[in-house]
């Protein structure tokens, strides 16, 4: 993980260039979220940075919902998400990250939703330029950061499809900038993502999926079609790589 500090400026910077794309071209659709146009996805994001400040806030013991008030005009709702944004970045400016509240795998510090948020932003920020037709880059430390909360999180601790508990050859995801490495092995009961400490220790293995660490984010969250990811191990590995991808929905 990174340091609180980071993800809030991650934070800050995408929600700012979500709103910047977003405004630029509202009614465009989002094609990486169906049915959805760059004003909804603004709206979904600014929703969540609210629902998400008032938790923190509160350290909510358990998920507390919150009444939305976002107006409907475009140039309003680019307003409400700017104040909801900054409504984020001041609760997380204020907050413990090492309180405890309530997280998606129980209770936990509240530091998980600092990088969750950042995350959830920051891939948003890419699906808003997508549409606007301006796409930025990801930091490439924090993209391996984000595939390491993916594989942790969502593809270990939140399978709620069962589609990583499946019996399978072990397997390295590599992100070829940042020397990233992740040993994945699976078996009927258990799904387990192995950040490796030392990468050059890694075992030794017959199948291995290679991409810079962005490649490997937008590739397991479903954004790209993982034309970019190098494999090695033929079809055991392109099976693995659509398992993480069904995880994520």
């Amino acid at each position: 993980m990174l340091s609180p500090s980071r993800y809030i400026d991650h934070l800050r910077d995408d929600a700012a260039r979500l709103i910047d794309a977003a405004m630029s071209a509202p009614t465009a659709d989002v094609p990486t979220c169906p049915a959805w146009t760059n004003a909804d996805l603004l709206r979904h994001v600014a929703q969540l940075h609210q629902w998400c400040a008032v938790n923190v806030g509160h350290l909510a013991p358990t998920r507390e919902t919150v009444e939305f008030d976002d107006p409907q005009a475009p140039d309003a709702l680019a307003a409400w998400a700017i104040e909801q944004a900054r409504f984020l970045v001041d609760v997380f400016a204020r907050t413990d990250p090492d309180a405890v509240m309530w997280t998606h795998w129980g209770k936990g510090p509240a530091a998980y939703w600092f990088r969750r948020m950042a995350q959830e932003t920051s891939v948003h920020r890419w699906d808003g330029q997508l549409a606007a037709g301006h796409l930025g880059p990801f930091d490439p430390t924090f993209a391996a950061d984000g595939v390491d909360e993916f594989l942790s999180v969502y593809a270990e601790a939140r399978d709620e499809h069962g589609v990583m508990r499946v019996a399978a050859p072990p397997m390295l995801l590599t992100a070829t900038d940042t020397g990233d490495r992740w040993l994945l092995t699976a078996d009927a009961d258990h799904f387990h993502a192995e950040h490796l400490g030392d990468p050059l220790a890694a075992p030794a293995v017959d199948h291995e999926a290679c991409a810079t660490a962005q490649d490997l984010l937008l590739g397991v969250w479903g954004r790209t079609d993982l034309a970019e990811v190098a494999c090695r191990g033929g079809d055991v590995t392109e099976a693995w790589l659509q398992r993480l991808r069904s995880a994520a929905r």
